[in-house]
């Protein structure tokens, strides 16, 4: 999908509401951990001095040459601001009646370990007003959110994989609704990935404005195989028997026995318990000899 936003149904929830949801959702997700976190909280840079390009500091902004240069702003709770998601700040792109199309990049490439599943997401709200009422003018802006390897620079590369596209059209409605936008999973060769941001304005409505919050990176950590069982013992291929008979005028009145095999019994062989055996047979004759004689 190149230089279009769809619009998509829109479930309206209030944002600590939404907060809770992802929060909780992502509670579930056992086997995946956040690698990178950035709430936007470290402050924010005139990218090349230029103050309509107020950017989150370690971010970029790139705009599509053959529409007008968007804007780019923070939103601070302290200053009375209502589009954060979550902390004090987040970030936006806008125009008024204009099209436009812009990526936001990491300048700083993002520690992951190679070979894993991996994810980005963030928070994102649109914002699309049409112009005076015209249903042939309403607004339509679309988000959203990518995932490459360190390496690339080029927004429109194949290397990076995007989330699907969440569109808004002309609705008051949508405004401070946050929605969570999730990349598909990238397998990076090497220990390095840069997350993307993209949001596109395809009518020059009254404003158009796209705003994210919390970028994550996520890999799944797979789950140590459970600890093979210990191994059989190894018999020692040799048996031990102890066994007394007691005889009275030949005929067997009391035999007693046990075998203990070395290791695989898990008994070994001691004095003490041929002992304790020859103990436990010597009462008994003791006993049946009181019953035959009297003493």
């Amino acid at each position: 999908m190149k230089g279009e936003a769809r619009p998509y149904t829109t479930v309206k929830l209030k944002p600590d509401a939404v907060a809770r949801a992802i929060t909780e959702w992502r509670n579930t997700m056992a086997g995946w951990e956040t690698v990178h976190y950035d709430g936007l909280e470290d402050g924010f840079y005139d990218q090349d001095g230029v103050d309509e390009l107020t950017l989150p500091l370690k971010h970029r902004m790139i705009w599509d040459p053959v529409r007008p240069c968007p804007e780019m702003d923070s939103k601070r709770i302290s200053a009375g601001h209502s589009e954060v998601y979550r902390g004090q700040c987040s970030a936006v792109g806008f125009l008024p009646y204009a099209k436009f199309r812009w990526w936001v990049y990491t300048t700083e490439p993002i520690a992951v370990a190679a070979g894993a599943r991996t994810r980005a997401s963030i928070a994102a709200m649109i914002v699309a007003h049409g112009i005076g009422g015209d249903a042939s003018k309403a607004g339509d802006c679309g988000m959203r959110v990518g995932l490459s390897p360190a390496t690339t620079t080029d927004p429109e590369s194949p290397t990076i994989v995007w989330s699907d596209w969440w569109g808004v059209r002309d609705t008051l409605e949508n405004e401070r609704v946050w929605h969570l936008l999730e990349t598909p999973e990238l397998i990076p060769q090497v220990g390095q990935v840069r997350l993307w941001v993209q949001c596109n304005a395809d009518v020059a409505a009254d404003i158009s404005a796209g705003h994210w919050d919390e970028e994550i990176v996520e890999q799944y950590v797979e789950e140590s195989p459970p600890p093979p069982p210990p191994p059989p013992p190894t018999p020692d291929g040799e048996v031990h028997t102890i066994r007394v008979i007691l005889e009275v005028d030949g005929q067997t009145w009391i035999e007693a026995g046990e075998e203990f095999t070395a290791k695989a019994a898990g008994v070994t062989l001691t004095p003490v318990a041929a002992s304790t055996l020859i103990t436990d047979v010597w009462r008994r004759v003791r006993a049946l000899a009181q019953r035959i004689g009297g003493g």
